[in-house]
């Protein structure tokens, strides 16, 4: 129940009372009911506010920690995939030596999709505290990780991962005050044009190349 409404409840059996006090004459028993009533209504003011002040507060403290926890996530999805980016592209330094080898390693890595991700950044904590900027920009890319993950477009995907924890990374600065709004959204964009700058430059031809063949 509001504050508004328990006001609105306190004052309205004030004023009954009141009255059938008045009516009886004694100005005495009025006063004091008043300086009663007064105390009594700052009471509840008092202790509701404190209690909602109180579980904003455990709200926004939840809120971080689950934000922490997905970018956890996404840091060992992005260093998992890392490594056997890697390798692969060791192997396939000479790929018709290892073509079966590459091969296999695909076939037995999968690059990851991470559900835990999606049911943390769904959550209803979450979903009710997180800025809408944020909150448009991480669906957008859960997206695109669902489609990237996938040797054929491991830049793609690996792009993606670095995009959710740049994301992931500013949203919890900002839900614990020390970034502004504008702050973060400035500072995103700024970060995402150097993340398209340093993919842009990368070449996937050897990995397309790798994949194709794991495919016949």
């Amino acid at each position: 129940m509001g504050l508004f409404k328990i006001a609105l409840i306190i004052c309205i059996s004030s004023i009954v009372i009141l009255f059938i006090t008045y009516k009886k004459g004694s100005r005495q028993d009025m006063l004091s009911y008043i300086s009663t009533l007064m105390a009594t209504l700052f009471g509840v003011l008092l202790a509701v506010t404190l209690s909602n002040r109180s579980n904003i507060n455990k709200e926004k403290k939840d809120t971080i920690k689950l934000i922490n926890t997905a970018n956890t996530i996404v840091s060992s999805s992005y260093n998992y995939s890392r490594v056997i980016h890697k390798y692969v592209e060791e192997l396939a330094k000479d790929s018709i030596a290892n073509s079966n080898k590459i091969k296999i390693v695909i076939k037995r890595n999968p690059l990851p999709y991470p559900e835990m991700l999606k049911s943390i950044l769904t959550n209803q904590i979450v979903s009710k505290n997180i800025s809408e900027y944020m909150q448009k920009v991480i669906y957008n890319n859960l997206y695109n990780l669902k489609k990237t993950h996938n040797f054929a477009d491991i830049f793609d995907y690996e792009n993606v991962l670095e995009e959710l924890k740049l994301a992931l990374e500013l949203e919890a600065k900002y839900q614990q005050e020390k970034i502004s709004l504008s702050v973060m959204i400035d500072t995103y964009n700024k970060e995402i044009k150097l993340l398209g700058e340093k993919y842009s430059i990368y070449n996937s031809n050897t990995i397309d190349y790798i994949y194709n063949e794991q495919e016949k």
